[in-house]
């Protein structure tokens, strides 16, 4: 598991970027809850910064 805030794995970026900008269409203001859970944190994260890139406002909802 990459480290919270070293090298995280490229493929995890993409599909964030999949996630957010096409298949939910994240737009400027939108709230947006990300639900994850210990698997899926690199996952969660990158989509943190993806929707914040979009000017959007993620929280995450850590579930284990």
């Amino acid at each position: 598991m990459a480290h919270f805030l070293g090298k995280m794995d490229q493929r995890n970026t993409q599909l964030a970027k999949i996630i957010v900008n096409h298949s939910i269409t994240v737009k400027k203001g939108d709230n947006i809850r990300i639900k994850f859970g210990k698997h899926g944190r690199d996952l969660a994260l990158e989509c943190y910064k993806e929707i914040l890139k979009n000017g959007a406002f993620p929280v995450l909802d850590y579930d284990d």
